[in-house]
């Protein structure tokens, strides 16, 4: 009995890493944005998300955020203030006012993050063209590689749903500075699966640093 578990065991093993094998990178990036964004919305997205935050100190945040990607406009806003950038003109709304860089940084952040797997095919990313394997939770995962000019990154893609599932970056690889994020749950947001929560930790110590849920989207066109 046990030698047939071992022996299924190592089959499934082998079978995976035999895949992984096969495919390249920007052959399994295709297939987890075909999962993601089956009809190709991302480029013509115009929604609201709303989000709540856990911190570690039990306190919760909320915030909303608008992104329509036909003019190339963001919003955000939270309790205390809000602003937006139209590509690159910034524009104050309420509270305290917020330099242009910083905007253009609260922007990029929330539209790379939930913009995912799509935002890997912009311009400037440099796709590792190996696959790698890892398991993560009891999970095979096969991973993809991006590295950019001041830090690494790898996506955990499902090798039967192609779903994205977990990803993490390095500021100091070596070191094993940088933090991974769990993703858990989905919703659809103008034809495209979003995960719902994104629990944060440090890859150097497993500390938890917070979990952002996706409350719900709108469609812009139904904002007043």
């Amino acid at each position: 009995m046990l030698r047939s578990v071992l022996s299924c065991f190592l089959i499934t093993i082998l079978t995976f890493s035999s895949y992984a094998q096969s495919i390249d990178g920007p052959a399994l990036l295709e297939k987890t944005i075909s999962y993601h964004d089956p009809d190709g919305q991302w480029s013509s997205l115009q929604q609201e998300l709303f989000f709540e935050t856990d911190m570690p100190d039990g306190s919760l945040r909320t915030s909303q955020v608008q992104i329509d990607n036909t003019t190339g406009m963001f919003e955000y806003r939270n309790p205390e203030r809000s602003f937006g950038i139209k590509m690159d003109s910034c524009y104050h709304i309420s509270g305290e006012k917020q330099e242009c860089d910083r905007i253009a940084r609260t922007r990029n952040y929330y539209v790379y993050l939930w913009g995912l797997p799509m935002k890997l095919m912009d311009e400037g990313t440099d796709l590792d063209n190996k696959v790698y394997s890892e398991s993560i939770k009891g999970v095979d995962y096969m991973v993809l590689k991006v590295t950019y000019p001041e830090d690494v990154w790898y996506f955990y893609i499902h090798p039967e749903t192609f779903a994205m599932e977990a990803y993490k970056f390095y500021k100091d690889e070596p070191n094993q500075k940088g933090e991974i994020i769990y993703l858990d749950g989905e919703m659809e947001a103008g034809g495209i699966k979003i995960p719902v929560a994104r629990a944060w930790y440090r890859t150097e110590n497993d500390e938890y640093l917070a979990t952002d849920r996706l409350v719900k989207t709108e469609p812009l066109s139904q904002k007043d």
